[in-house]
């Protein structure tokens, strides 16, 4: 008896220190602290009013100089919650800044944003009962990169001809509001949202709205069973868009098949448009190893050499390298032999092959863009909650240890079984500006001209960005562009950003060269000392502390 009372006791203890690893230890081990960096102090002004009124919340103007345009608006309740996005609501303004939110009375916090080239304001204010607050907000620019040549621009947006949320006129007016100058309406296999664009842009106004240039691109997203391929202005002879057929083989049959089936789209495709672009080679893969999900996203195959297929590769004229997701990788920009990944989109994957390709010699850029199929990413923010609540309420409010077979197994959803492995960092993410148009966004060089042409031809002399406005050079040298050898090499910075930056990487030829730390600043103007000796290529990174800041430039190429 006294023997089977041991055993009896050290099996309770060893449940007990099951459940104490599985629902305190390893939930403790595996939690980020994640607290963004913002600045604190603005130039732009806030000024409130408030009144009684049977209709409470708050309405204004957004201002530039005193002049009203458009912005982005997201309302947060105060304080917020741990693992749980405490997004209110987000709101565009109409294109002379005008705007009126209904919010029930609370305590609340509210982001004003019109994108990287103006300050990002956050400001605290409480709705009473039975009380409306006039908002008067002056926006302060930082710069204005249009008179430097620079256009920002979404390449990858999905409209309601398609699967995404918002109707054409909806989705231009919050580019608008963000700062874009330039979209491509890139909706699955249909090209009818073109003309529909063309036309809202030129009905809206957005030329003249107290906003910068605005350009729509015609696009199609030519979505197979074995990637996702985007052509701008896909027209026949007789100057109508057109789809390009999408027919494929599948992913299970053999390499050489869809080999071929990519190139006869890539064919068409440069016969029938100004560009083409990969979008996101390896989406889907990670879902793919981890249950069996469908990897039709994922381009050409999971395991495509890109050197091996070089041909193929490079009958775009560009690769995706960023694309939207919850942020950019952990731990930095990828090089040979970091840890650095991303947990949904597999961008290190992406990052390596297009390393590879580059140390072959060929000039490949590559694109961010946010793929957004929501402006308000309202549907992902309402799925997190419900996934980080529904398993609070099954485990006595804890999330405990749930491998990824094992989240699937309870939630019968491959997104949410990958995004509860990571739930601060995505928390993190979609409280910022995460999946929202622009988010993230491709600046590109044409000295001036915004038109598709020149958008085309200077692709590669481009950087990608969430905030960061990344302007370097190399012996004077801008991405795209071939810096000549000098007896001292030099990397040259001017890096202006709306939110404080705390890193700063050089990556060339693969290989980590530069990794330096700043305290928080705004603006970075540095000159570096580089060898490029017998190199080929470098970019240059930069990032904030866990703000949804990061920017890199497409590469630099050396003589």
């Amino acid at each position: 008896m006294t023997l089977l009372i041991r055993i009896s006791a050290v099996a309770l203890m060893l449940v007990v220190a099951f459940i104490a690893l599985v629902f305190l230890v390893i939930p403790a081990f595996r939690h980020q602290d994640l607290t963004p960096v913002y600045a604190t102090e603005f130039a732009s002004k806030v000024t409130t009013a408030s009144a009684p009124s049977i209709n409470e919340g708050i309405g204004g103007v957004v201002t530039v100089a005193g002049k009203g345009t458009t912005a982005m608006l997201r309302v947060y309740n105060r304080p917020r919650k741990e693992r749980f996005v405490d997004v209110v609501t987000t709101e565009f303004t109409e294109l002379d800044g005008r705007f009126e939110l209904a919010l029930s009375p609370g305590d609340y916090q509210l982001l004003v944003s019109k994108g990287p080239e103006f300050e990002f304001v956050f400001h605290d204010f409480s709705v009473n009962a039975g009380e409306s607050i006039n908002m008067d907000i002056d926006l302060v620019q930082l710069v204005d990169m249009t008179q430097r040549g620079w256009f920002a621009g979404d390449p990858h947006q999905h409209s309601a001809f398609a699967d995404g949320k918002d109707a054409i006129d909806d989705l231009l007016r919050a580019n608008a509001a963000v700062g874009l100058h330039w979209s491509v309406q890139t909706d699955h296999n249909v090209v009818g949202q073109n003309p529909v664009a063309r036309q809202a842009a030129i009905d809206m106004g957005l030329e003249h709205a107290g906003h910068a240039p605005y350009h729509t691109v015609g696009g199609d997203e030519v979505t197979t069973r074995i990637g996702h391929m985007i052509v701008w202005e896909p027209l026949n002879p007789l100057g109508e868009y057109e789809h390009i057929d999408h027919e494929t083989p599948g992913h299970d049959d053999p390499l050489e098949e869809r080999l071929d089936a990519i190139h006869r789209i890539a064919h068409e495709m440069r016969e029938m448009g100004q560009f083409q672009n990969i979008n996101h080679p390896h989406g889907g893969s990670r879902a793919y190893e981890a249950f069996g999900d469908n990897a039709s996203s994922t381009w050409g195959d999971m395991n495509l050499d890109w050197v091996r297929h070089k041909e193929t590769v490079l009958q775009f004229d560009a690769t995706e390298g960023w694309n939207g997701g919850s942020g950019f990788m952990q731990g930095g920009i990828y090089y040979f032999g970091s840890r650095a990944e991303h947990p949904f989109e597999a961008m290190e994957r992406v990052f390596h092959q297009w390393y590879r390709l580059l140390n072959t010699g060929a000039k490949f850029p590559s694109l961010g863009s946010s793929d957004t199929h929501d402006t308000k990413v309202a549907e992902q923010i309402a799925g997190y909650n419900r996934l980080s609540e529904g398993v609070k309420e099954v485990f006595f409010g804890l999330h405990p240890y749930l491998p990824q077979g094992l989240a699937y197994a309870l939630t019968d959803d491959v997104p949410g079984a990958l995004m509860y492995q990571h739930l601060d960092f995505v928390e993190n993410q979609l409280e910022d500006i995460a999946l929202m148009g622009g988010s993230p966004r491709t600046y590109v060089y044409t000295g001036g001209e915004l038109t598709t042409e020149k958008l085309a031809q200077n692709m590669a002399h481009s950087f990608v960005t969430s905030g960061p406005l990344l302007l370097a050079q190399i012996n004077g040298a801008m991405p795209g562009e071939t810096a000549l050898p000098q007896a001292q090499n030099t990397l040259e910075l001017d890096i202006v950003s709306h939110k404080p930056l705390s890193r700063l990487m050089v990556v060339v030829d693969g290989e980590l060269a530069v990794d330096k730390r700043y305290d928080h600043v705004m603006h970075i103007k540095d000159s570096l000392a580089l060898d490029i000796r017998g190199k080929k290529w470098a970019i240059v990174y930069v990032e904030g502390e866990n703000n949804y800041a990061y920017a890199y430039t497409n590469p630099i190429y050396f003589h």
